[in-house]
């Protein structure tokens, strides 16, 4: 986010009616901290594993997301 300048930060828009369970998008929020955004993720992977998930999609060039092959298909965008 950095590399994109102080008055940018990442937007998505997409429509979902009122009172529906948002199937598409969620906020993973943790404090700073060493690996704190990337030990989130994989958590969230694994439990999306357990519960059927088998496709991950990665835009980072972080090294620990090499997990994921073991739990399905990845897909990395960099």
């Amino acid at each position: 986010m950095g590399a994109a300048g102080a008055r940018h930060h990442a937007v998505a828009a997409y429509a979902v009616a009122e009172g529906e369970s948002d199937p598409i998008a969620s906020v993973l929020r943790v404090l700073p901290g060493p690996d704190a955004a990337e030990l989130a993720l994989l958590a969230h992977a694994r439990h999306a594993h357990a519960h059927g998930g088998r496709i991950f999609v990665v835009g980072s060039a972080d090294g620990r997301f090499a997990e994921l092959v073991a739990l399905g298909r990845l897909e990395l965008l960099v």
